[in-house]
């Protein structure tokens, strides 16, 4: 059995409950168990907001970031990194490290 639910909601079997649909929130995990079914788990570097119903970057939970006063959601990086938005992360830019001719895979 089950329930219809609100806008912005579906039937979880899992839970047992309607549950916020995470699928279009930008930095969800939805992997993650939600701490309850009107929020969102959230990916690293990332924290759910109740009053804006959102993941919001936390730059200083971020590697190598540098917080960013103009624009909400984004990070400013250290020398050597730049911003990844897809995943809120500050990766290594080899093309401006000194004596660096591209970069490796990680092992």
């Amino acid at each position: 059995m089950s329930c219809r639910c609100a806008e912005n909601y579906y039937w979880s079997n899992y839970f047992r409950r309607c549950q916020l649909n995470c699928s279009a929130v930008a930095y969800a995990d939805i992997t993650r168990r939600p701490r309850s079914q009107s929020s969102c788990a959230c990916i690293e570097g990332t924290e759910w907001t109740f009053e804006t119903q959102e993941c919001e970057v936390r730059c200083l939970k971020i590697p190598f970031a540098l917080p960013s006063r103009s624009q909400r959601n984004l990070c400013r990086c250290q020398s050597y990194f730049f911003w990844n938005s897809d995943n809120a992360t500050c990766n290594l830019n080899c093309s401006t490290m000194p004596l660096a001719n591209g970069s490796l895979s990680a092992v």
